[in-house]
């Protein structure tokens, strides 16, 4: 991934109000959207927790075998991936709904074919992929995005100085620790109606191939999420009125082999997961359906929690996920 995908990534975007005339023409949804992407999680841990056959230093890089089974392998799936993303489970889990556990037929692909990150970003936020967006190097998106009236906005100070003094094992990405205390900070203080945060040490790690620490990267970025959501609904602004969409950019293998690799050639890798948690989504927890979803949708389903019409307005892109958004679900929520 190219450095100035990984900063658009890590970074905040703020929209700090929408035109009257669209405000105008839209249904009153839901108030203020998140969209949070974990880079390369992979949808096995998402529904299946830790795989034991990767808790080994052969094929996991795992350094303290005894340590990480009795932190995270457990002897079913559903008390695996609850160890391992109790938020999720505990909350998205009841309140909200999670895409794309493949072996339960809920079916989640990315559709730009090459199953790497810079196509996985851009058709993700502009709701189409596009085949002049072929590698990670790549020149500027030329495309329309649903986050196009979003503005640029820097972190504080004390977190610049963190970024800037750090050792960093990744030249192009900042630790996931140092952008989630911007992230709150930035919220407590500009409250931002929508949000894009991106955490991308499961990434790193996973092509590292340390199992050890692509899962606590993953249980890091479960808390994250769960800090972020409590700090949001602690505020009377998104109290009850915020929607968190949180998905990855592209899958990985499934095999012993490659479960650290995608890209065009890795069979599997096209395959991910989207979970959404808000007032106006119906609480499902695990979705059974047989038409498949994909990452071109997301765009369309940010602007849907805010009442736009995000495909209507873009030709190119798809339109959002079907049921993922009502407006008579917010009744009781």
């Amino acid at each position: 991934m190219p450095r100035t995908l990984h900063q658009t990534s890590l970074l905040l975007l703020l929209a700090a109000g929408f035109a009257p005339a669209a405000a105008a023409q839209r249904d009153q949804t839901t108030d203020n959207v998140v969209l949070i992407v974990t880079d390369g999680l992979r949808w096995q841990e998402v529904f299946r927790g830790a795989d034991s056959s990767l808790a080994n230093r052969q094929w996991g890089g795992v350094e303290d075998t005894v340590a990480f089974r009795r932190e995270f392998v457990r002897p079913d799936a559903r008390s695996a991936r609850e160890t391992l993303l109790p938020f999720f489970w505990s909350v998205i889990g009841r309140d909200g709904q999670l895409i794309g556990d493949s072996t339960a037929g809920s079916i989640a692909t990315v559709t730009n074919g090459l199953k790497f990150s810079y196509p996985g970003y851009s058709e993700m936020i502009t709701g189409h992929a596009d085949p002049r967006i072929d590698r990670n190097d790549g020149p500027p998106n030329p495309n329309r995005t649903v986050f196009e009236w979003l503005e640029h906005q820097p972190a504080e100070a004390t977190i610049n100085r963190l970024y800037a003094t750090t050792t960093r094992l990744w030249g192009d990405l900042a630790y996931d620790g140092f952008m989630q205390a911007a992230v709150l900070d930035y919220v407590q203080k500009r409250r931002p109606r929508v949000l894009f945060v991106g955490y991308g040490e499961t990434d790193e790690w996973a092509h590292s191939r340390r199992y050890d620490q692509t899962l606590a990267s993953a249980h890091r970025v479960d808390a994250f999420i769960a800090e972020l959501w409590r700090t949001m609904q602690a505020i009377p602004q998104y109290h009850e009125r915020t929607t968190f969409i949180i998905t990855t950019d592209h899958g990985r293998g499934g095999t012993l082999k490659d479960w650290t690799d995608h890209g065009r050639d890795v069979a599997g890798a096209e395959y991910i997961w989207i979970a959404v948690l808000g007032p106006h989504t119906p609480a499902g927890g695990e979705r059974r359906e047989t038409a498949p979803i994909t990452q071109s949708q997301i765009a369309a389903t940010v602007a849907a929690a805010l009442g736009f019409d995000y495909s209507g307005a873009e030709p190119a892109a798809a339109p959002p996920i079907s049921g993922a958004i009502t407006a008579s679900s917010a009744t009781g929520r």
